[in-house]
Order: C-alpha cells, then structure tokens, then sequence
C-alpha cells in the first residue's frame, strides 16, 4: 500500500511485475505496447523469475519472449 498525495489517502498499487504479467495474459495490442513501455523503464529492477514462472503458468511465456526481444538488451541488464 502506498500513501496517494493526489487522493490524500494510501492506496493499492499492482507491482511492476504484475502489470507486466496480467497485460501479457490480456494480450491485446495497447496491452503489449504497455508491457514493452514498462520493461522499458524497469528493465533490470523487475524479478524476472516471478514474471517467468507465472507466464508459464498462464501460457503467456512465448508473447513474454518477444516482447523481451523486442527491448534493448542493456535495458534488462
């Protein structure tokens, strides 16, 4: 939970990773773009592993491999 300044309340925010995750299930193509944008500004920070394991369990992990092949590699390093 993190303290909004805008709405002067804390509110639930999804980790980076998950974003990543359910955009990836949706699939459609403002969903990837949106993927893509994300590893683009977290790149290295994401946990990778978490990503990976539940892309294979939801059958997400091949869209998950392109998009990462699409992003400059020193941008996930």
């Amino acid at each position: 939970m993190l303290h909004n300044p805008i709405l002067g309340r804390d509110a639930w925010m999804p980790a980076p990773e998950d974003v990543v995750i359910q955009k990836l299930r949706w699939g459609r193509p403002k969903d990837v773009a949106d993927v893509e944008t994300v590893i683009g500004v977290q790149g290295a920070k994401l946990d990778w592993t978490y990503i990976e394991r539940w892309c294979d369990a939801h059958g997400s992990r091949k869209r998950l491999d392109e998009v990462k092949a699409s992003i400059p590699q020193d941008l996930l390093e």
